[in-house]
């Protein structure tokens, strides 16, 4: 169900912006590790240093707005500039198989959802009724006040995608695509692979610069008041002191 919904240097924009964000963010992470004593929180501000480096880069052809998700989450939701925009916001493959699987046993979020349902009609046309629905049930992943698409809004979309990005053991981005979700059977369709826009990619990160993450392992964000994550073993031991 490949296509492409944006052009070479559209793609290689947005790449690259992607690349610039991570690598601030990698900075950060160095630079409080080194006047911290406990650094690990910035792990949580991984997502808006992305989300701020794709908009600085792709400003010409796309627009960007602030949203919120929980009491305090935010994030941006990118727009692609046609007569009817398609709709787009970046996850971290990991995060987005926590909070968007057929796995029941997993937390569906509730604003992913009602952003996927922009695609119904889409999906609809292209399997034209084939689809296996899933039987998981619905919950908030943060069940604070959160943003929704409404039946209105919804209707200004021509699609919803999600631009997710997978990073290795050693937290080097590695692969990066463009999927559209399915609400229904809550399936990640690959729709474009910008992988290969990372070696083309002029942004340069070496491999020290990643000195201060590796360790790290996902977060993945649940009750607001009851977040789920851990901290490199480093910061682990000096806490338990």
């Amino acid at each position: 169900m490949e296509g492409t919904v944006l052009n070479e240097k559209q793609a290689q924009a947005v790449v690259d912006g992607l690349l610039n964000g991570y690598k601030e963010y990698l900075e950060l992470r160095r630079e409080m590790k080194n006047r911290l004593k406990v650094s690990a929180a910035f792990a949580f501000t991984r997502g808006n240093f992305i989300d701020d480096g794709i908009a600085k880069n792709v400003s010409d052809f796309m627009e960007h707005k602030k949203k919120t998700a929980g009491q305090s989450w935010q994030y941006l939701e990118f727009t692609l500039n046609k007569s009817k925009p398609s709709l787009f916001i970046i996850k971290n493959d990991f995060r987005l198989q926590q909070t968007f699987s057929k796995d029941k046993q997993k937390k569906t979020s509730q604003y992913l959802s009602d952003y996927a349902r922009i695609n119904e009609a889409k999906l609809d046309s292209i399997y034209k009724g084939e689809r296996e629905t899933s039987d998981s049930f619905v919950q908030l992943a943060l069940p604070l006040e959160e943003d929704s698409i409404s039946e209105t809004d919804s209707t200004q979309y021509d699609s919803f995608y999600i631009i997710v990005y997978r990073t290795s053991a050693e937290k080097v981005i590695e692969s990066v695509s463009l999927v559209l979700p399915d609400d229904e059977t809550k399936e990640l369709h690959e729709i474009q692979n910008l992988s290969s826009y990372l070696q083309s990619s002029t942004v340069n990160i070496e491999e020290d610069e990643y000195s201060a993450v590796v360790g790290d392992e996902e977060i993945v964000a649940g009750n607001l008041y009851d977040y789920t994550y851990t901290v490199p073993k480093e910061e682990k031991e000096a806490s338990d002191e």
